[in-house]
């Protein structure tokens, strides 16, 4: 062995270096977490674990931190795009009433779409993964895309519906839209009931027609007051969701009194015997004559005694006559019973199958296309009435929303209909359109959205506040979208306020009172932002902007048309006001001081509401409950304050020069304030009373409805504080709570 080959060395074992790092991982790797050594088109961990097919090489995505900042800049991206996508549906919606809804061309939008609830749950999952493609975003508002574009199109042509591609010229051609059948029964008034008002052409008055045929006669009712009652009540009641269409109802009345007596009545869509009486009895709450409003209850009988022979074979007028009879009963102050008699309606609407998609019976020759918008129509009136009912008793609702609305859509805006005048002398105003397809079309998507309010209000305490704040927030955008998409012709403003008709009115009223509805269960909460950078939701300041709003319309309707002639849905909504009034005097006393100027206002608004419910009470009895029940409120949260803060100004030696005046004879306490903290007389001697001669202003001394006829208590105001006295002292003495006087 030489020295050489003795002198050499033995390997050394392998030294461990950092192996090289892939340029890219694979979609397999990087799913695992595992490292890929960057081989194409497989790598060897994929060819090892058997993943050759899987094993791609797709572009990564950028996944930036998800730092707080990173997750409120994708919250409010998507509440942009959700607004922005709200807005478009909006639009799509009124597209589609304004050119060829009747057709049976898509499902709505607005009511396809997920509900929030769902959204919500959805969005919070932890599993969901945030990730930012760096992909540029196509040009929405591109007019090239939007006329030229290459995705065909469905036109609907009479009764077919046929694809145009976008080389065709026809796509651009506008659609036909249904042919309106009202005013042809307008223009031959001589095959129809004419009623004997006032500025109607006699010469087309058929005075032969018996029209007493199928109501009792034991009612005193000229042909003259029966005429008058149904007017008032097509233009001031079944406007508002479109309940009865007059022009359909009084055609249909003169094919049935025109048949002769000793034959039985034809089966008609738009008129029967009972659903004349349902009227009637109904109506009769605007009668000026004593005598009738006592005996409406003979009609209401005579309308029930039809219910076993039309409910054997039911039709649509079954269905509106009983929803009739429970608005009367409504009205009555018998909202138990009222209830049940909707219920009838409904499931009859159910036996009818209403619901349901009805145009391949018009296709097979089972019905005619006229038959197919009465069953959508009466559904959706029938679907308002449904959740006026469940936000008035605060029950579940009982009509469903079709899943599927391309059979069954929001009704289509009939521009002839809208076009006949809506006249009513003694308002002063011009005659003008009556736009009622359009305020219907309008009330329905905004009932709706009164469906989610529901859900809301029901499902308080239920879920997370602050997913529960987002889901208010939502509704709140979608409303005030609604009214900023509202046509011109529907819309209000300080312009067209003045001159509006009853139905424009009540949908408006009704927009602020779901604001009111929607607000006021967090009226007291304390507020807080939904997001890192948002404003807080001050709940009182949107209540009370709802609030003042509703009381502004209330005031033009009273001044154009008196509360007298109104639907009963105003009950529900100045009695809703009317909370917010009290809460606010409530709020106004409920800090160190007494904020008298709000606690002033406040009182003054609540006191409003009780004399409108009042006026409304004239009609439709239900409205003087619903006053007894929130004087009976008013006093319950007013009166101890009152009481407390009375006690420490006679314990002080304090008295008001105005309650000194107002005081009645005998015992008698001084309605005040109420204070956590009340004055002291510490140091102080206590002045003597003075006597002013002279009497408070005619602005404070607003006479207030008395809950009995021969007791009533002059509204003073504390001149402390600015409250009026009037709705709470009037609860005093009118329930016994308190024996002794109240001193004004």
């Amino acid at each position: 062995m030489t020295k050489a080959s003795s002198t050499k060395r033995a390997p050394s074992a392998p030294t461990q270096t950092r192996g090289k790092y892939a340029a890219q991982a694979c979609s397999v790797c990087r799913s695992k977490k595992t490292r890929c050594d960057g081989r194409q088109p497989v790598c060897e961990p994929c060819m090892n674990s058997g993943r050759q097919d899987e094993c791609t090489w797709d572009k990564e995505k950028i996944r930036k931190p998800r730092t707080e900042q990173h997750f409120e800049a994708m919250r409010k991206k998507m509440h942009a795009f959700k607004s922005y996508a709200l807005q478009l549906e909006v639009l799509v919606e009124n597209c589609k009433r304004e050119h060829g809804q009747g057709l049976d061309i898509g499902s709505s939008g607005l009511l396809s779409r997920p509900q929030e609830m769902d959204f919500m749950e959805d969005s919070d999952s932890e599993d969901c993964e945030y990730e930012i493609d760096e992909e540029p975003a196509s040009d929405i508002d591109d007019p090239v895309d939007e006329i030229f574009g290459s995705a065909p199109i469905l036109k609907p042509e009479g009764p077919c519906l046929f694809e145009y591609g976008n080389t065709a010229v026809f796509r651009f051609a506008p659609e036909v839209l249904p042919v309106s059948r009202i005013p042809p029964v307008v223009e031959e008034p001589d095959q129809s009931y004419v009623l004997y008002v006032e500025g109607v052409d006699e010469a087309h008055i058929n005075t032969t027609l018996d029209w007493s045929r199928y109501l009792p006669s034991s009612v005193p009712l000229t042909r003259r007051e029966h005429d008058r009652l149904l007017d008032l009540l097509f233009k001031f009641l079944t406007c508002w969701c479109l309940r009865i269409i007059p022009a359909l109802f009084l055609r249909d009345m003169w094919k049935v009194l025109s048949t002769p007596a000793h034959l039985p009545p034809p089966k008609i869509p738009h008129y029967s015997p009972m659903l004349h009486n349902a009227l009637i009895a109904l109506a009769c709450g605007f009668s000026d004559d004593a005598e009738i409003r006592d005996n409406r209850g003979a009609f209401a009988t005579k309308a029930k005694s039809y219910i076993d022979v039309e409910g054997r074979y039911p039709s649509i007028t079954l269905m509106h006559a009983l929803s009739i009879l429970s608005t009367y009963h409504s009205s009555m102050g018998e909202q138990t019973l009222g209830y049940i008699y909707f219920g009838m309606s409904a499931r009859i609407s159910q036996t009818l199958g209403l619901g349901i998609d009805c145009s391949e019976w018009v296709k097979s020759g089972l019905i005619s296309e006229h038959d197919r918008l009465d069953r959508n129509w009466a559904h959706w009136t029938t679907l308002c009435q449904d959740v006026c009912w469940s936000l008035y008793v605060g029950r579940d609702f009982s009509v469903q929303v079709p899943s599927d609305l391309r059979g069954i859509p929001v009704p289509f805006v009939d521009s002839d209909f809208d076009e006949i005048m809506w006249v009513y002398p003694p308002s002063g105003l011009q005659p003008q359109p009556n736009n009622l397809s359009k305020t219907f079309a309008a009330s329905c998507q905004l009932l709706l959205m009164a469906r989610q309010v529901m859900k809301v209000v029901n499902g308080i305490g239920a879920s997370n506040n602050s997913r529960q704040e987002m889901v208010v927030s939502s509704i709140d955008l979608a409303l005030n979208n609604w009214k900023r998409n509202l046509s011109p012709e529907v819309d209000l403003n300080h312009r067209t306020r003045p001159t509006a008709t009853p139905h424009r009115l009540t949908m408006h009223m009704a927009y602020w009172w779901l604001f009111i509805l929607l607000h006021r269960p967090w009226y007291h909460r304390q507020t807080r932002p939904l997001r890192g950078s948002d404003k807080e939701i001050d709940h009182i300041k949107l209540c009370k902007r709802a609030a003042d709003n509703v009381m502004e319309l209330l005031h033009t309707y009273r001044s154009l048309y008196s509360l007298r002639y109104c639907p009963i849905s105003l009950v529900q909504i100045v009695f809703a006001a009317g909370t917010v009034f009290l809460l606010g005097a409530v709020h106004a006393t409920s800090g160190l001081r007494v904020a008298k100027e709000a606690l002033r206002h406040a009182q003054a608004q609540a006191d409003l509401c009780i004399q409108y419910l009042m006026e409304i009470g004239r009609s439709w009895h239900c409205a003087t409950n619903v006053a007894e029940i929130f004087r009976k409120l008013m006093y319950e949260k007013l009166w101890p304050w009152l009481e407390r803060g009375a006690s420490a100004i006679q314990d002080s030696g304090e008295e008001d020069e105005m309650h000194l005046e107002a005081r009645p004879k005998g015992k008698a306490r001084s309605l005040s304030r109420e204070s956590s903290h009340p004055p002291t007389t510490r140091g102080r001697k206590p002045r003597k009373p003075r006597i002013s001669k002279t009497k408070s202003s005619e602005a404070v001394n607003r006479p207030g409805p008395s809950m009995s006829p021969t007791e009533t208590f002059s509204p003073t105001m504390d001149r402390r504080f600015g409250i009026t006295t009037s709705g709470v002292a009037s609860v005093a003495g009118a329930t016994n709570l308190d024996s002794r006087s109240p001193r004004d």
